[in-house]
């Protein structure tokens, strides 16, 4: 905003007034003392333009304790704390700037941010609309009214303010960055990304939360390559943001590359070593990398940060079946059973540890409780290919190999390197005597993992 220099004007009826009664001596004295304040209000904007905010304020003060009804001096009074996060201070000597006949619109770009910062919305909310009204053309007042609804988190109304600066000609990198978290909220990813791009472009100051929402798109379009380079490229630039390396190793686990998920994951719990969701989703990637014991310290770690985890029971209860366990799994999974009543995951590691003790009764009916809680799981997770994984191991387990075809190829249509998922359907497929479908999974296989291929053609050659 322009500060302009506003010294108030007196109207010659009133001058002449004011010269019929005042002596003569007392006129000289008065313009005598004006010219001081005005003299210190100058060097005060000296001070000011030079960025030394606590010499303005003082050559201010000065000229305000001559001249009181001063609307330049207050108003840049007011400024020079702002500057200094004074915010309080600001919005006194705004508030008399204004009552004294300063510019409104200047006040009102300069105070709204000031009640902003004290987090008194409504009084920031009230100015900019005051200055909307005073200058509708101008974007950056609806900008403003979009961060003030943001930070009453209410993104649908702070994208619309968004948009219309936007539409407005606005090209300022920011925007188009509270715009991509605003989709990212409400869950239009597609826009997210774009928005995001757009930011990049136009110089925001958050890049690397930028590159962040564009991997989370490209992640959730599964074009899971280039979503590895993004989100490396957000790690890069601020490492601080945490939901880089639960995203960044959940990639990599798509893409089968579970040493990889397992290192970012390392990364983020040596980055936050209280934070027990990390800890679980390590445990997991150990699990998924054939490194049991490893799964089973973490999950430890997991549940000691946080007790009523259920998720980090029920890893320890995979990671126990993995070690046969047995006993140890069937515990640890009904301890996560009462904390997350109906979790099929959890009954389909109960129903899998009772069946290797030969408690055929017992398993049968916890993988049918997996069943349907697998369902429930993919059902609010459409995106998630793990749990179309689980769900087809569930499904065989309860002998419906047709409807475990169809969640391995759910899973597949997600993670098309997921090499488990590949060998499992190829296996169900030899069940179901298609043998020409099983030997296309393992010749997919042959590309992802040499070893399952091996395996897979084994069972379809024994056959």
């Amino acid at each position: 905003m322009t500060r302009k220099i506003y010294l108030g004007l007196v109207t010659f009826c009133l001058t002449l007034t004011f010269l019929a009664i005042v002596p003569a001596d007392a006129q000289a004295q008065g313009r005598k003392q004006k010219r001081k304040a005005r003299k210190l209000a100058a060097q005060g904007e000296i001070m000011y333009r030079r960025r030394n905010y606590e010499q303005a304020i003082e050559k201010y003060a000065e000229a305000l304790s001559i001249m009181p009804n001063f609307p330049f001096a207050r108003f840049s009074k007011g400024y020079s704390h702002f500057n200094l996060k004074q915010y309080k201070q600001a919005i006194e000597e705004l508030n008399a700037a204004l009552e004294q006949g300063y510019e409104p619109l200047e006040v009102y770009a300069v105070r709204w941010q000031a009640y902003f910062q004290t987090k008194d919305m409504d009084s920031a909310m009230k100015d900019v609309k005051k200055a909307q009204e005073l200058d509708p053309s101008n974007d950056y007042f609806y900008i403003a009214e979009g961060q003030i609804d943001r930070e009453k988190k209410d993104f649908a109304s702070a994208i619309v303010m968004f948009e219309k600066a936007e539409n407005m000609g606005s090209k300022n990198g920011d925007l188009y960055f509270y715009l991509a978290e605003g989709y990212n909220v409400v869950r239009r990813y597609t826009e997210q990304g774009a928005a995001a791009e757009k930011a990049l472009k136009n110089g925001t100051r958050f890049p690397g939360r930028c590159w962040y929402f564009i991997g989370d798109t490209l992640r959730r379009e599964h074009k899971y390559e280039k979503a590895v380079n993004a989100y490396k490229t957000a790690k890069a630039t601020n490492p601080d943001i945490y939901e880089i390396y639960g995203s960044l190793a959940d990639t990599y686990r798509n893409l089968n590359q579970f040493n990889n998920a397992v290192k970012i994951a390392q990364e983020g719990v040596r980055k936050y070593r209280n934070d027990a969701n990390l800890y679980v989703s390590l445990s997991w990637y150990y699990s998924l990398a054939n490194k049991n014991v490893f799964a089973i310290s973490v999950a430890k770690k997991a549940i000691e940060l946080s007790p009523d985890s259920s998720t980090a029971h029920t890893n320890l209860c995979r990671a126990y079946n993995d070690t046969k366990e047995f006993n140890l799994a069937i515990k640890t999974c009904n301890k996560a059973l009462e904390l997350q009543p109906g979790d099929g995951e959890t009954y389909f590691y109960l129903g899998r540890a009772y069946q290797l003790l030969g408690k055929n009764r017992l398993s049968g009916s916890s993988y049918k409780k997996a069943v349907l809680g697998l369902i429930k799981t993919t059902q609010s997770r459409p995106n998630y290919s793990d749990g179309f994984y689980l769900l087809g191991n569930a499904y065989f387990a309860d002998g419906q190999k047709s409807k475990a075809i169809k969640a391995y190829e759910d899973c597949l249509a997600i993670s098309p390197r997921f090499a488990r998922a590949r060998y499992n359907l190829g296996y169900v497929y030899m069940q179901n005597g298609n043998q020409n479908k099983a030997r296309a999974q393992h010749d997919a296989l042959e590309k992802i993992d040499s070893v399952l291929a091996g395996k897979l053609l084994a069972v379809i050659e024994n056959e």
